[in-house]
């Protein structure tokens, strides 16, 4: 369903242009159920990222007079740590800081700061997220991980 993905997709989900979405490490966008992740204008993932079930991310939307043609605009971003929330829609051009949860069901459409909680539609932020804490160093990983994530994982160099 899936061929031009290079990592794991639930069947379930649906991604279109991955050749135009980078992403950290912990990260698989569209590997729960029901995701929608469509890139035409580009989507930058950092690392450690936590999608909920039925989460759409939609980089471009459609001209009102040729729905054939889509929007050109800048790429969603979503930085490291972040989780958002089941049946949550993050729309075109939008930006998701650092260290963020996005509540379920809720509608981003604008920028959202990092260390913040935000929900609702459209999503606002309710409150400051404390530091994210897991110790990465300390992970067992599966296979070597590239050296470009080093400062991430809090490895020395």
């Amino acid at each position: 369903m899936n061929p031009k993905v290079k990592w794991p997709v639930h069947f379930t989900s649906k991604v279109h242009c991955p050749e135009k979405i980078s992403k950290g490490i912990l990260c698989d966008p569209g590997d729960n159920l029901n995701n929608y992740i469509q890139a035409n204008n580009g989507i930058v993932f950092g690392s450690n990222i936590e999608l909920g079930p039925g989460v759409a991310i939609i980089s471009s939307n459609h001209e009102s007079n040729n729905l054939r043609k889509h929007i050109k605009g800048k790429p969603i971003t979503i930085g490291n740590n972040v989780w958002v929330g089941a049946n949550s829609t993050v729309l075109p051009e939008v930006s998701i800081g650092n260290n963020v949860i996005i509540g379920a069901n809720s509608l981003v459409n604008k920028d959202i700061p990092s260390n913040s909680i935000a929900v609702g539609n459209p999503c606002k932020v309710i409150k400051q997220k404390e530091p994210y804490t897991e110790k990465f160093s300390e992970t067992v990983f599966n296979k070597k991980t590239p050296t470009r994530f080093d400062s991430f994982l809090g490895f020395k160099k």
